[in-house]
């Protein structure tokens, strides 16, 4: 700040026109930053004019040759290409937002197409799929691509778990049970402490007819069951009941 002062100043006092303007929306952007908040989207607009102020305010510096303006001649298309990416990605945040809202499947398609290297917009897109077979497929199909640009990632496997076990549900195919039990297991393996990781085993276990299974799995869940949260036990409990009556069909 000392820094960026003392060049608006020098700016102010010997600048040309060009530098004395930087110098102003400069002095006047820190000053208001006493008295409000700092904004986003004005921040990095403010840090740009500082740069420019400090580098062509400095006392006594020897004019550039030709040969010292390389780093202009790839700074300026890099924050072009730069600025294109943000005005892409605000519009791809609003189209994100009225998908959220209005539950549009069409916005949430649109965020994709513009930003589709962004994880929730996917994860979106797969929320917002409708809950038909066609819709599974494609929810499963948008959270394994978001994978792709973000593996390993828990909050994405987690949707993938979901995504597979409702379309396991829909389809009833032996398949699609098998592939929701798998999932499941791979996140409780790599993480022995996973609530969510076990209450879905045990959904996906359940739904296989491996009773024994969903048994252990919602109990060691019901363990580590957050506060105010009966998911778990409440399965845990049903699941008991109706395994324990004679005569029931353990595999059914």
């Amino acid at each position: 700040v000392v820094l960026v002062v003392g060049a608006a100043w020098r700016a102010l006092r010997v600048g040309t026109a060009r530098q004395a303007g930087l110098a102003a929306a400069a002095v006047v952007y820190l000053v208001q930053q006493f008295f409000l908040f700092p904004v986003a989207t004005i921040d990095p607009v403010f840090w740009l004019i500082a740069g420019a102020l400090l580098s062509t305010s400095a006392p006594g510096r020897a004019t550039e040759r030709a040969s010292q303006r390389w780093p202009a001649a790839v700074a300026i298309p890099l924050l072009l290409v730069l600025f294109g990416v943000g005005v892409v990605s605000l519009a791809a945040d609003r189209a994100a937002g009225d998908a959220v809202e209005s539950g549009n499947l069409a916005a949430a398609e649109r965020a994709v197409t513009l930003r589709p290297d962004v994880v929730r917009y996917r994860l979106l897109e797969a929320e917002l799929a409708p809950r038909t077979i066609a819709g599974h497929d494609r929810a499963v199909a948008a959270i394994e691509r978001a994978l792709d640009f973000s593996p390993h990632d828990p909050i994405v496997e987690l949707a993938l778990g979901d995504a597979l076990t409702r379309r396991a549900i829909s389809t009833g195919d032996v398949g699609d049970r098998a592939d929701a039990q798998n999932a499941w297991r791979e996140l409780v393996d790599a993480d022995r402490n996973c609530y969510r990781c076990h209450l879905g085993l045990g959904y996906a276990a359940a739904l296989s007819g491996d009773v024994a299974l969903a048994l252990d799995a919602f109990e060691i869940a019901a363990g580590l069951e957050p506060p105010g949260t009966t998911d778990a036990a409440d399965a845990l409990a049903g699941l008991s009941e109706v395994s324990d009556r004679p005569g029931t069909d353990r595999d059914g």
